[in-house]
């Protein structure tokens, strides 16, 4: 008996669609991370921040991005 090879059809505009939507939040994300550093910073720039004032901003914008994808 000959065995036929299946193909399997993936719907490339559903594929093209999420993965603009999750590149989409991710550029979102990662622009109001720099907006929200800078302004943590203030005058003085990023340089000035402490590692604790650091690590607060990574974690706010972890949980952001988490809850948004």
């Amino acid at each position: 008996m000959r065995r036929r090879r299946r193909t399997y059809v993936v719907d490339r505009k559903l594929q093209v669609a999420v993965a603009a939507q999750l590149l989409g939040v991710l550029l979102g994300v990662a622009a109001l991370y720099v907006v929200g550093v800078l302004l943590l910073a203030g005058e003085g720039g990023p340089e000035r921040l402490t590692a604790g004032e650091v690590l607060e901003a990574n974690l706010i914008y972890l949980l952001l991005a988490a809850a948004l994808l």
